[in-house]
């Protein structure tokens, strides 16, 4: 059975034709699918480049392979690439046996009335909410506040014209967006935990300097660094001897290592890059005394699930999903770097007792979301789908 996945992630097409992620997504999560169904065709839109650089991982291999949309930036490079895509969706008609959208995205919209799959043939993975995408400390462009209302729309359409549906948070998603009354749906994530991602602290003391770790692709703006950049300037200038490590490369990191030495903060943060061993990955968190996502949007935080399996004190932006994770004096406004230099201090002046505790919290808070209860919800969605008639 033949599985086409629609999602509007881009990707890279070198020029012998091997395709390439820079971030997320490589072959192995594409493989995931293949529990259930015998092959897997992604159609998503795919750069063209003339070489790899160093972090990639391939994203196609044996039964996974993609159908390419041309790829671009902007209201008006979608214009430019419209007519193509179209005729190239066109021509998936009849070809697959199922399909998943995952969504928030406008290419699975394009895909549906393209190919116009039957119900009993689609589902959907709801993977973050597009008012944080549009969010007003967000976005600027003068079209936002309509794409928003576009995209609002459309994903709550989607999630009533399949008859299978997983979503990334436990209520919230649900809550704006729900399913149809006859369709199965579940809640799970992406994310991939182990038993080798978990490790229960069992003593809690404070480095001088204070270690503040980010982990997050720098691909986009709205990951936050510029907040908690400004937010570090303030915990130094409060007096407050700390050192930032952001581990995450993309197109954003020269500008943030500018912003950095603007501030004054060259010295006391360091941007690594990307780092695929995870070992690497873990070994970071372990020697950190807070985990800090600042993004102004995000799909279900990964990262910062990560940090709570590894009994990390975390603080996070108000964005979709968070609040089922963390407590609420852990959760600052979005794009305020007061709000997250207050916090922090807060956590400075605790108990080594309280942050033992504040761990634990963390770390059984993360047991839900173990691979082994993930997967079992996503083989049920897959196998639901597969069987529908």
């Amino acid at each position: 059975m033949l599985l086409d996945v629609v999602t509007d992630k881009h990707f890279y097409r070198c020029a012998e034709g091997s395709i390439w992620t820079d971030e997320a997504f490589p072959y192995g999560f594409w493989c995931g699918y293949l529990s259930v169904f015998n092959q897997v065709n992604i159609v998503a839109p795919v750069y063209n480049v003339k070489c790899t650089r160093p972090g990639w991982l391939e994203v196609t291999g044996e039964k996974v392979s993609i159908t390419a949309v041309p790829a671009g930036e902007g209201l008006e490079a979608f214009a430019m690439r419209l007519v193509k895509t179209c005729k190239i969706l066109r021509q998936r008609k009849g070809i697959a046996d199922k399909v998943i959208f995952r969504l928030p995205g406008f290419l699975s919209w394009l895909y549906q009335e393209m190919v116009k799959p039957a119900l009993h043939q689609c589902g959907a993975e709801v993977t973050h909410d597009p008012v944080d995408v549009y969010a007003k400390d967000n976005s600027v462009g003068v079209w936002h506040p309509f794409l928003r209302k576009l995209h609002e729309g459309l994903l709550r359409q989607q999630c009533r014209q399949v008859c299978a549906i997983s979503y990334a948070t436990e209520h919230a998603l649900q809550e704006r967006y729900p399913p149809a009354a006859e369709a199965f749906h579940t809640h799970y994530s992406s994310i991939f935990l182990n038993n080798d991602e978990y490790h229960q602290r069992t003593q809690y003391p404070l480095h001088k300097p204070v270690r503040v770790l980010c982990i997050s692709s720098l691909s986009h703006s709205y990951k936050g660094c510029d907040v908690m950049l400004a937010a570090l300037r303030q915990l130094i200038d409060a007096g407050v001897t700390c050192h930032l490590t952001w581990i995450g490369g993309g197109q954003q990191v020269n500008r943030m290592q500018g912003a950095a030495v603007t501030l004054g903060l060259h010295t006391v943060a360091d941007f690594v890059g990307n780092v695929s061993c995870e070992k690497k990955i873990r070994d970071a968190m372990d020697a950190a005394d807070i985990f800090i996502m600042p993004s102004k949007k995000e799909k279900l935080p990964h990262a910062l699930l990560g940090a709570m399996a590894r009994s990390v004190i975390c603080i996070a932006s108000s964005v979709a999903g968070v609040n089922e994770l963390l407590n609420e004096e852990r959760i600052v406004e979005r794009g305020s770097a007061q709000a997250l230099s207050e916090a922090i201090q807060t956590c400075l002046r605790m108990s080594e007792k309280q942050r033992l505790d504040e761990a634990k919290q963390n770390f059984q808070r993360a047991q839900d979301f173990h691979y082994d209860l993930l997967q079992a919800r996503r083989l049920a969605m897959f196998a639901q789908l597969r069987n529908a008639r």
